[in-house]
């Protein structure tokens, strides 16, 4: 049994998780370190300074991010439903990139809104799906972005994803694809002769410039596959 490091990111989280390390023995009886990685911004800083100081503290122990997700309401501009379809795929990739073994959304679904319309619950809209008044189960995009990715994921070996250089946005390779994250115009190091949208399924317009291959994200979902 366990539990996960919370705010790791902060300097108390950090130098509890450092001295607790530290201790004779502690590393040795452990086979998993579980972190809890939760963060609003528009970029994966928090969730890759996570990742990395836990590592440090703990060279060659496995790590699984045991609770992780991001809100579709806030008070930030880039806050909505959209931007927590194509983050929830940025998430588990950059785990997985970073060799997470496992990775955890948290939670499955929102509550019903309280009396006055209001929601309740500490995560409110992070969750993958929504429950409606009547009781029954939605799915919010961030639900049918999870899928999509599950199914990308599907028979590729954990060795086979990596994350690679790009301009304009992230890119990370998954198996025989690259798989681009951003706002605008992405390229990234590629022979694939086209490229669709993870959330919706719609083709994507290519632009091949030598060994490198552009798209525009913007209005696509935010998540593009490069296929062969």
């Amino acid at each position: 049994s366990g539990g996960g490091f919370h705010k790791v990111t902060r300097e108390h989280g950090h130098r509890y998780m450092r001295e607790l390390f530290a201790e004779p023995g502690v590393l040795e009886a452990l086979d998993i370190v579980s972190v809890h990685a939760y963060f609003q911004g528009p970029d994966l800083g928090p969730l890759q300074q996570t990742i990395q100081r836990t590592r440090a503290a703990a060279p060659g122990v496995r790590i699984w991010v045991t609770e992780t997700s991001v809100p579709a309401q806030g008070t930030g501009s880039w806050q909505s439903e959209d931007w927590q379809a194509q983050v929830a795929v940025a998430i588990v990739l950059e785990c997985l990139a970073l060799g997470v073994e496992k990775v955890f959304w948290h939670t499955l679904f929102d509550p019903p809104p309280a009396a006055g319309g209001q929601l309740r619950s500490g995560t409110r809209t992070n969750s993958l799906l929504v429950r409606a008044q009547g009781g029954e189960l939605q799915d919010k995009p961030v639900a049918r972005s999870w899928r999509a990715l599950a199914s990308l994921l599907e028979g590729v070996d954990r060795g086979e994803i990596q994350g690679l250089e790009a301009t304009g946005g992230r890119a990370w390779q998954v198996g025989t694809h690259q798989v681009l994250w951003g706002e605008g115009e992405v390229s990234v190091a590629s022979e694939a002769s086209r490229a669709w949208s993870l959330v919706n399924g719609e083709e994507v317009p290519l632009v091949a410039r030598g060994i490198h291959r552009r798209v525009d994200l913007t209005g696509r979902g935010g998540v593009v596959v490069l296929s062969p």
